[in-house]
């Protein structure tokens, strides 16, 4: 197996280390890896794309080391790293200066990554990300878990927010790769966010003019990615896309209508 940016090396047993940040799970790199020392572990994400995590083995337990700072590339691959990660942990892995070189494409480009991870479990492909204005790091992230959780509102935007949890949302803006529904919309002016940042409004549309009215900053910054990646699901999953949006009983109202 070959991990960018390492020397090649064989993993051997597979480890649980408990750390400040939760127990991760992962391989010990080979101890004769001349660039890491004897007490360097590897750790995988099961998403193939998802890079390398070092932990340092010390008499004390064990520390998460920085890993992405502010030369790191900005590349699909790190910023999918940064999608896998626990929010909690962002600070202990990745370096202030990193996020705030970080641009407003970059951030969408966050957004998407999460919605096809949402995707790839098998729900309907919709991410977001909460910033910080002034240090451009972030404070929360997730994507729509319809299908994973059961959750019949729990869309990018609102799983964003709670993974952010109780902040002034008046200093911070959000990052969603597809309009906000209705209910999205509601909570982005209830809790007063300074902008918003929208990465799709050529699937869905509608409430932009409307939080504009309310005050908060709306912009548009389409991924063509994103949008055909959305597209494509719709056309995959039907059902899904509207019973997301309007519930189950659109479902039933769309197969009856149909039927007649």
């Amino acid at each position: 197996m070959k991990m960018p940016g390492l020397p090649p090396a064989p993993l051997e047993q597979k480890l649980h280390v408990n750390t400040d940040s939760g127990v991760l799970s992962g391989f010990r790199l080979a101890p004769k890896s001349p660039s890491f020392g004897r007490e360097c572990i590897v750790f995988l994400e099961n998403d193939a794309r998802c890079p390398w995590m070092l932990i340092q083995q010390g008499p004390r337990g064990a520390a998460v080391k920085t890993l992405i700072t502010k030369d790191t590339a900005v590349t699909d691959e790190v910023l999918n790293a940064i999608v896998h990660l626990p929010t909690r942990s962002l600070s202990k892995i990745v370096d202030e200066a990193f996020f705030k070189k970080l641009t407003d494409k970059d951030f969408m480009r966050i957004a998407f990554l999460l919605a096809r991870k949402g995707y790839e479990e098998g729900g309907s492909p919709i991410g977001g990300v909460i910033i910080d204005n002034k240090t451009r790091q972030i404070l929360g992230k997730g994507h729509n878990t319809l299908v994973q959780e059961n959750h019949p509102y729990n869309h990018g935007e609102t799983s964003a927010v709670r993974d952010a949890g109780r902040q002034d949302f008046s200093q911070t803006t959000l990052f969603t790769s597809l309009s906000p529904c209705d209910i999205c919309a509601a909570l982005i002016y209830m809790r007063q966010f300074k902008r918003l940042v929208v990465g799709d409004v050529t699937n869905a549309s509608g409430n932009e003019e409307l939080l504009r009215q309310k005050g908060i900053q709306v912009d548009i910054l389409e991924d063509p990615e994103g949008v055909a990646f959305y597209a494509k699901y719709r056309k995959e999953k039907p059902d899904q896309d509207l019973e997301d949006w309007k519930g189950l009983a659109a479902v039933r109202k769309s197969a009856s209508a149909k039927s007649h």
